[in-house]
């Protein structure tokens, strides 16, 4: 069952643990952060150059914190700030992309296209910078490759093109009176009146083999250095489930409307400890009741925006976005973007290894800019962690 599944022989071999507590650029090497990634744009959404450490001001849980020193990545390389001369630690600053692909929810037709749109929009990365695909198929992770070079991309992309994928939420299956038991194997009768509550403890257990899924990937990957960016496949994870297998018009009294977010913490939590930025997408390959199993992308608004809500929390809680509707079909760019051009803000942690999330908040002492960065950072992992996706399958 353990076995290792990278598909391309450039490729080297793993050891059998991964080390968390390294420095990877925005975390020291005592595992405490020492640095957050912040991105700069001014109204029109264009990014900002050419900022200093005077022109942040940071404040972590309680405490103001000094900035002791700025590194600007413009157009992928490092360029030093005014008044940063410390920062002159690396000549180009790489990005490591990590792509998760969800094969249970989504269909393959929409998933290939997005995986095409990877593909042409990716093909910026440069020498410096790194790639690596996970899958998940409802039962089983698979790293489908190490970290590696960009060339070896389309490779990894087109043998990720002839996976299945189920698309298991679609069509009729979840609709409200179907008598056809279809793979959720529940039948909606008179003689099982509570199927539907069985239908959504089934797609709450599915969600949380997808955010366990998720949270390995990023724990395994954490190792590398500089910027780290996860891209999401999602086939549509609903905030809330209840409501999803129920319908808009909600025939349970009882719906928990961010049931689906809290089973996604987890993620979001790795994610601040380990560094990554997520950027979901709505692929899209799940369509609640209310479509047809042809029309796919079909969705009532409200139950359009319970799938969203779920992508737009995982993004916004680690400082990246979610590529959702029209955004989607620019995903690598939107990313590539974001990766090119940001800055590092540096300071000295006065906590020691803990647990705790701490809340982050940076303002700029100039007018009419914007800034994204992650609300919350954690300390990493500390010490030597045995993989559960990255040398191996892991079956739930």
């Amino acid at each position: 069952m353990i076995r290792w599944m990278l598909t391309l022989a450039t490729a080297s071999a793993l050891s059998l643990t991964v080390s968390l507590a390294s420095d990877s650029g925005a975390n020291r090497a005592d595992g405490r952060p020492g640095a957050i990634e912040v991105v700069v744009t001014d109204k029109k959404g264009n990014p900002v150059s050419g900022l200093s450490a005077e022109d942040f001001e940071l404040k972590i849980g309680k405490r103001d914190y000094a900035v002791t020193a700025v590194q600007e990545i413009r157009d992928g390389r490092l360029a030093v700030a005014a008044g940063s001369e410390d920062a002159q630690a690396r000549s180009e600053a790489g990005v490591h992309v990590l792509i998760f692909i969800d094969e249970h929810f989504n269909r393959r037709r929409e998933r290939d296209r997005i995986l095409d749109r990877l593909e042409s929009q990716l093909e910026s990365l440069g020498t410096e910078d790194r790639v690596a695909v996970v899958a998940f198929d409802g039962g089983m992770t698979e790293a489908l490759s190490d970290w590696v070079t960009p060339e070896n991309l389309p490779d990894l992309l087109q043998n990720a093109r002839t996976r299945p994928a189920e698309g298991i939420l679609t069509g009729v299956e979840m609709t409200r009176g179907n008598p056809a038991p279809g793979r959720l194997g529940i039948r909606s009768s008179p003689n099982n009146p509570h199927a539907l509550d069985d239908r959504s403890r089934m797609l709450v257990s599915w969600l949380q083999n997808i955010s366990t899924a998720v949270t390995d990937s990023l724990l395994d990957y954490a190792d590398a250095p500089g910027r780290k960016v996860a891209i999401l496949l999602s086939g549509g994870w609903p905030a809330s489930p209840s409501r999803f297998v129920y319908g808009a018009g909600n025939d349970n009294p009882v719906v928990d409307d961010r049931q689906g977010v809290r089973i996604f913490q987890q993620v979001i939590d790795a994610a601040n400890r380990t560094g990554f930025t997520l950027y979901p997408v709505d692929v899209p390959g799940i369509a609640p009741p209310d479509a047809q199993p042809e029309e796919g992308r079909t969705r009532s608004r409200t139950l359009d925006a319970d799938l969203h809500d779920t992508l737009h929390s995982l993004a916004d809680l680690t400082g990246g976005l979610a590529l959702v509707d029209s955004r989607r079909l620019g995903i690598g760019d939107t990313v590539m973007r974001d990766a090119r051009a940001y800055y590092r803000i540096h300071f000295d942690p006065s906590w020691e290894q803990d647990e705790v999330m701490r809340k982050v908040r940076i303002k700029l002492k100039k007018r009419g800019l914007k800034v994204r960065h992650r609300p919350r950072l954690g300390n990493m992992p500390r010490g030597e962690r045995e993989p559960r996706v990255r040398d191996r399958k892991t079956r739930w």
